[in-house]
């Protein structure tokens, strides 16, 4: 295995104005990751212990997962995927994890990320063999969904009750890039001009009453507030589980990731560096003047996943991926 050292990008505290859509500048030193692949995600670890995982790759020619323990300060690549680009990865415990990517690629790890092994034994993998998936979500250690799919040609969530020795799959007309699932059953799916509601694990779907945008990315804050964002450089908020959404914010950027850290605090990010959070729940946002022009995959808070770190004080430190291997820091 390979070790890669990782420059970290440290950014001194922020103030903040109030005014809508106001700038904040940020002047972090130069981040540089020593294996120049696209990082599609950051994740760490549950208990806070200050293990993560990212992954990536290069389309067509490298791809991989990748280990930290010291908080992304330094990486081990602990899987080699070949040409075959690794776009999300998950862990529903500290021990059990999953990734998806590629040619319809599913792997699982059962010791903390140490070794990966496939577990493709669906008969769709021999239907429709090129088709990429690009995001994992489990609800526990049994209970998962992924979604993909490419543009127009075809879209398709999957989800497994057994820690993915089966899979049970939907196909649509377009691309699905994120999922969210607040227990087995009920969950949310975004994609190529569309966000679904189901209510009996993926069996059934409603479409959510929400348009205008190539939706990329989702989540739900700790009172169950959604939103989504894409490329369109819309943000959209909704308070009541998905049935009534308000576009809360719009820009001409492609976003392509996003992460809370409360209730109020939620951040977003894109191409060409953007960096835009809010502090109020989604009613007013703030512009992070850039501190890079390189487009921005995926944003991971921290504290997140630590109760303990959350309820003492405000402060988060963000891990943003980006093209060329790069990985900022930002307290």
């Amino acid at each position: 295995m390979k070790v890669f050292s990782i420059l970290i990008a440290f950014a001194g505290a922020v103030l903040f104005s109030g005014c809508k859509k106001s700038s904040t500048e940020l002047n972090p030193s130069l981040a540089y990751v020593g294996e120049k692949i696209l990082v599609r995600k950051v994740f760490l670890n549950p208990s806070g212990t200050g293990t993560g995982y990212a992954c990536g790759g290069v389309k067509g020619s490298a791809g991989g997962i990748y280990r930290t323990t010291d908080m992304g300060q330094s990486w081990t690549k602990v899987w080699d995927a070949g040409a075959e680009e690794i776009y999300d990865v998950f862990f529903a415990n500290d021990s059990v994890g999953y990734a998806c990517g590629d040619n319809l690629t599913m792997l699982k790890t059962t010791n903390s990320g140490s070794q990966w092994f496939r577990i493709n034994s669906n008969p769709l993998f021999y239907k429709a063999p090129s088709y990429p998936l690009k995001r994992v979500f489990f609800t526990d250690a049994l209970n998962g969904y992924m979604a993909g799919g490419e543009g127009f040609d075809l879209g398709i969530t999957l989800r497994t009750v057994n820690g993915g020795l089966s899979w049970l799959y939907t196909t649509y007309p377009r691309e699905m890039r994120d999922v969210y699932f607040s227990d087995s059953a009920r969950g949310f799916v975004c994609g190529y001009g569309i966000v679904l509601n189901t209510g009996d694990g993926d069996k059934s779907t409603e479409t959510c009453n929400v348009k205008g945008d190539f939706f990329t990315c989702m989540c739900a804050t700790p009172n169950k507030t959604l939103f989504v964002a894409g490329y369109s450089g819309g943000i959209f908020r909704s308070t009541d589980s998905g049935a009534n959404w308000v576009q809360v914010y719009s820009s001409g950027s492609n976003f392509n990731a996003i992460a809370y850290y409360s209730d109020q605090e939620v951040y977003v990010v894109g191409n060409n560096g953007i960096f835009v959070w809010t502090q109020d729940g989604g009613s007013t946002w703030k512009t992070l003047k850039s501190f890079t022009a390189a487009n921005l995959y995926t944003v991971c808070v921290e504290s997140y996943y630590s109760l303990a770190t959350l309820r003492a004080g405000p402060t988060a430190n963000l891990l943003i991926g980006s093209d060329q291997g790069n990985v900022y820091r930002i307290n």
